[in-house]
Formats: structure tokens, sequence, C-alpha cells
């Protein structure tokens, strides 16, 4: 075999003739890397050096420039870090332990035990007022703590329901939100039922109203009738009462005038005197005169009376279907209570339900703690609804803990204190009925 032959290095190579003209300063001096991580200013060389050297340290002075502009370019994109802490969504119980015996004797105000032993009955009743004080304080907490809680619930299902679309990619909700779904349809039928019921039992109530409408109005065109009747019966009462006075005043000096003729004649009777059987007479023919001029008034007030009772029919007949009207819109009212409870009561079980599972997905976004993002002023209202829920409770808890807060033995002897003039009175009086 032929060795291989060999390359032969040229005879020479000769280096071009460079420009070596000074450079002019650059606009930000070259810096290399130091063994600390900084960068200092490369000095320049006194002379110009040979191509080879200022080629090479030209392409190291390009490298650094390189690495120099990616590092400010990355430190110039790297985004904050929020570590502000996540809100639990829940009431943390942890809280509670901040109260002090102190604090919760200063919400009992009921003072301290140490007293004088007849002093122990004022030391019971500032315990039995400050405790319906607190009972009182107790339920308006409560209340506000239910309203807290409410507004959290809200923000959680708030939540929930919003992230719901990037939630459907992640294995571990599929559950819940399956069965989210499930709540949100039972809750949506069970309204529909609900709205049914109403929408029909209002279309009913519309008829009985419409019917009581007309009939109101008729009553009302009735009335008028009978208040025309009415006032025209008595402008006809009023002439035949005048003359029915008249009559009666005649007959009652009839009655008189032939009683004093009797007592005159006595039990054997016989003929009046002349001016009484004058009188009788004249009475007589007044009488008689009156009677005829009674006759035409009472003819029209039965008219008018006979007319009035005319028109009273119709209204009455008219009152009486509002009365049945009324009543069944009343019975149609309490048949249907019951039912629309029962739907009321699934509604609110089924939206109970709904809201729970989507607190329940809520609370596992919030415990993975940035696995799944949610917005930082979203965060930050769920985390003031927490600290809010946690000061109604901390509210709470310090006034239950007060009311009961009181020394038993003080405030029993306060009580024996008290009823032992009462019984002793008793006894007195037992004693003295036996005695």
């Amino acid at each position: 075999m032929t060795e291989p032959r060999k390359s032969v290095p040229p005879a020479s190579f000769e280096v071009p003739d460079l420009d070596l003209e000074v450079l002019p300063p650059a606009a930000r001096p070259r810096t290399a890397r130091t063994h600390s991580g900084a960068h200092s200013i490369r000095p320049r060389a006194p002379s110009a050096p040979d191509a080879g050297t200022y080629l090479g340290a030209s392409l190291a002075s390009l490298d650094t420039d390189f690495e120099l502009d990616d590092a400010i370019a990355l430190e110039a994109v790297t985004p904050s870090v929020d570590t502000r802490p996540w809100p639990l969504g829940q009431s943390n119980m942890a809280k509670l332990r901040l109260l002090t015996p102190q604090a919760i004797a200063e919400r009992a105000g009921y003072g301290g035990p140490d007293l004088p032993f007849f002093m122990a009955p004022v030391y019971t009743w500032r315990v039995w007022s400050q405790r319906r004080l607190l009972a009182r304080e107790v339920v308006s907490q409560e209340r506000e703590l239910a309203a807290r809680e409410r507004e959290r619930d809200d923000l959680l299902v708030e939540l929930a329901l919003s992230l719901r679309t990037a939630l459907e990619k992640q294995d571990r909700f599929r559950g819940l939100l399956a069965e989210l779904a499930t709540a949100a349809q039972a809750s949506e039928g069970h309204e529909r039922a609900l709205a049914s019921t109403n929408a029909a039992i209002g279309r009913e109530l519309e008829v009985h109203d419409s019917e009581l409408a007309r009939l109101q109005a008729e009553r009302a065109e009735h009335a008028k009738l009978v208040a025309a009747r009415t006032a025209e019966r008595d402008a006809k009462a009023t002439p035949r009462e005048r003359a029915s006075a008249k009559l009666k005043r005649v007959q009652i000096e009839i009655r008189n005038a032939t009683d004093k003729g009797r007592a005159l004649l006595g039990p054997q009777g016989g003929a009046l005197p002349p001016e009484l059987a004058r009188a009788l007479s004249e009475l007589s023919t007044t009488e008689a005169a009156l009677i005829a001029e009674l006759a035409p008034h009472s003819a029209a007030l039965d008219q008018a009376n006979a007319a009035l009772q005319a028109a009273e029919q119709p209204l009455a007949v008219t009152e009486r279907a509002i009365e049945a009207v009324g009543r069944q819109k009343q019975l149609l009212i309490q048949s249907t209570r019951q039912k629309v409870e029962s739907e009321s009561s699934r509604v609110n079980g089924a939206r109970a339900t709904h809201t729970d599972v989507a607190k329940r997905i809520a609370l596992a976004v919030l415990d993975l703690k940035g696995s799944i993002p949610v917005d930082r002023p979203v965060l930050d209202r769920i985390q003031s609804a927490d600290d809010s829920v946690d000061a109604a409770l901390l509210e709470v808890e310090k006034s239950r803990l007060a009311r009961d807060a009181y020394d038993r033995k003080t405030y029993g002897l306060g009580i024996k204190l008290a009823l032992s003039p009462v019984a002793f009175l008793l006894a007195l009086m037992l004693l003295r009925a036996i005695l």
C-alpha cells in the first residue's frame, strides 16, 4: 500500500495590508465579563495591533456586546411575581383564637364578682340585664354574619361560573362540573314549574279581578240610581210628614175635647155644651180637610218607596255577586298556597345545591393557589369578603362567649339574697294564717 500523501504547507502566508487607522471612540464602552459577573471597561491599546490580534479582539468584543445586550433585554422583560397570599373563600377559624378573656369580659360588662356578699344582688341584676342586651346583639350580629356570608358565596359562585370553560379542560373538575350542570338543570326546571304555576294562578286571579271590576262598576251605577231614588223619596216624605203632623195635632185636640165633654156630662151622658160641640165640629171639619190633604202626599211617597225598592234590588244582587266572587278568589289563593310554597321550597333547595357545588369548585380553585389563573381583582374582592365574614364571626363569637362569662356562684347567691325577704314574708303570712 502506498502511504497517503502528506499535505504540504504553503511556502508563505501573506497578510494583506490593512488600514489600521485609529478607531473613533465608541458610543458605549466595550466591557468584558469579570469573575464576579460585573463588567469592566476594556482599555484601548496604545498602538495599533497586528491584523490577527485586532481581528480576534474585535470578535471577542462583538461577542461580549451581544451577551450584554441579551442580558439587558432579558432583564427588561422579566415579569413581576405576585407573592400576595390567596384568599381562603371560607372562614378562618384560627382567628377565633385571637379572642382573649379580657376582650370577652369587656364585651360582657358584668364587672368583677369579687364583691361583699350583701352586694351579690347588684351583680345578679347587672348580669341579668346585660345578658338580655347581649342576646339581642347576638341576633343582630348573626343576621349581619349571614349577609356577609351570602355576599361571599355570590363571589365564589361568580368565580366558578367564570372559570367553567377553563375548568372543562381539567380532569379533576369534570365530576364537579357535571354535578354543577345537573344542579343548574334541576334549578331551572323547578323555576319553570313555579313560573308556570304562578302564571296559571295569575290567569285565574285575573279572571276573578276582571269580574270584580265589572261588578264593582255595575254596583256603582246601581248605587247612583238608589241614591237618586232615595233623594226623591225624601223629597216626597217631607210634605207628607208635615201634613201628617197637622192631622195628628187636630186629632189630639179632638180627643182632648171629647174627654172634656165626657168629664162634664158624667156617666149619665147627654148633650154637649154648645161651645164644646161647636169646637168639636170645627175640629172634625179640619180633620177631614187634613186627611184629604194628606192622601196625595201619601200616594206620592208610596210611589217613591216602590221606586226605591225597585232600585235597591239589583244593587243587592250585585253586592251578593261581588261577595261570591271574592270568596272564590280567596278559596283559589288558599287552595294554591300549599302548591306554591312546595314548589318555592324545591326552587330554593335546588338553588342552594347549585350554590354549594359552585362554592366547592371555587374553593378547589383557590386551594390550588395559582395552578388555575385568576385575576387579582377577583381575588382581592374575595379576600375582602373573607375579612368581612371573619370580622362578623368574631363579633358573634365574642358576644356568645360574653353572654355566659359570669360567675355563677355570685349570681346564685344574689338570687338567694334577693328572694329571702319574699320568702320571709310568705312564711310570716303562713304562720299568721295558721295561728
